[in-house]
């Protein structure tokens, strides 16, 4: 009777094993799933291409935080939506994209990369001393690139409002 009854506790205790491992599996594959939908927003559905639109909002949005940030003087945050930016245009240039026989990657080169890392050596070495100067000139470099790529109806100009009103750009040091 006592082996009956140790032979039911044991395949009790393998049921509820066998349920937690199959919940535990579920919620590894439900937490893939979202970077998944994610990733795939990145390229268009047609083929397999970098969706650039996406990577633009991006950067438009981050350019704008950066703006901010600096008006609040609060350098970590300028030199972090820099970092951002980066990242953004190093996807860009590492995906070798053409849109409508205009080599994107090559242009984001040239008028993305070198500028972006200029201001992350100024703010490095000069800190917010000259953002304007600076900030004006990406402004020109971005609309450069928009005419040359036949989308001058893109303009960017400096932000008149912050791209999120959640945000605090201030920094208080803690």
């Amino acid at each position: 009777m006592k082996s009956n009854v140790n032979t039911v506790l044991v395949l009790i205790a393998i049921a509820i094993a066998s349920i937690a491992l199959a919940k535990v599996s579920s919620l590894k594959s439900e937490q893939k799933e979202p970077l998944q939908k994610q990733e795939n927003i990145l390229q268009n559905e047609d083929d397999e291409h970098l969706e650039l639109a996406v990577y633009m909002d991006r950067m438009q949005r981050h350019f704008s935080k950066l703006y901010y940030a600096a008006k609040a003087n609060n350098l970590p945050l300028a030199k972090f939506y820099v970092q951002e930016i980066n990242e953004s245009f190093e996807t860009i240039i590492d995906a070798n994209v053409v849109d409508d026989g205009h080599n994107i990657s090559a242009l984001a080169k040239q008028f993305g990369e070198g500028p972006f890392e200029r201001i992350e050596n100024d703010l490095e070495e000069n800190g917010l001393t000259g953002f304007d100067r600076t900030y004006d000139d990406l402004i020109l470099n971005c609309n450069s690139c928009h005419v040359m790529t036949e989308h001058a109806f893109v303009k960017i100009v400096v932000p008149k409002a912050p791209p999120v009103g959640n945000q605090s750009f201030t920094f208080s040091g803690q």
